[in-house]
C-alpha cells in the first residue's frame, strides 16, 4: 500500500511504500502507524517529524506487543520521541538522527543491520538505541547522542 499520509495505519502482514517524502512538521501525529508483522520501505525518501511538539511522537510507532520492520534506504528524523518505536523491531539500511528521546527503541528486541543512529536522546537521560531484552547490531554507526547514552538494553 501507498502511504502518503502522516498518521497512517499499515495493517497487520502488509507493506506501506514511501513514493515521496513524508513531512510530518506541521502535525500532532505519528509519521507511520505499523501492525503486526507489517513493514515499510522508505524506499529513498524521509520521514520528518517536529522535535519540538508537545506530546511525545514517533517517526514510525509499530503498534504495542507487535513485530515489525522498516526498511531503507532512507531517513526518519526530527520527532518528539523516538525515530521507530515498538515491542519487536527490525531496522535496516536507514539513518535515524535528531529524534528528542531515542533513535530506536523497544520493549522486547531490537535488529539493526546497516543503520546510523546519532544525535538523537536530545532531552533526559534516553539511549540512541535501547531495547528492553535483547539487542542486535551488524555493520552500523551507533554515534553521539547529546543528553543520554548510545546503548541500552538488558
Amino acid at each position: 500500500m501507498v502511504v502518503d499520509h502522516c498518521g497512517q495505519l499499515v495493517e497487520a502482514g502488509d507493506t506501506g511504500w514511501l513514493l515521496a517524502d513524508l513531512d510530518c512538521s506541521a502535525v500532532s501525529t505519528e509519521g507511520v502507524v505499523l501492525s503486526d508483522r507489517a513493514s515499510l520501505h522508505l524506499d529513498g525518501f524521509s520521514i520528518i517529524g517536529n522535535p519540538e511538539t508537545s506530546t511525545p511522537r514517533q517517526g514510525v510507532r509499530c503498534l504495542y506487543g507487535s513485530s515489525c520492520s522498516v526498511l531503507g534506504p532512507g531517513e526518519i528524523r526530527g520527532f518528539s520521541a523516538a525515530g521507530v518505536a515498538g515491542t519487536r523491531v527490525r531496522v535496516r539500511d536507514l539513518r535515524i538522527v535528531g529524534n528528542g528521546r531515542a533513535g530506536v527503541a523497544a520493549y522486547r528486541r531490537v535488529v539493526a543491520r546497516s543503520v546510523e543512529i546519532e544525535e538523537n536522546a536530545l532531552t533526559g537521560s534516553h539511549a540512541g538505541l535501547h531495547a528492553g531484552r535483547r539487542v542486535r547490531v551488524r555493520d552500523s554507526v551507533l554515534g553521539e547522542h547529546p543528553a543520554g547514552a548510545t546503548l541500552t538494553g538488558n
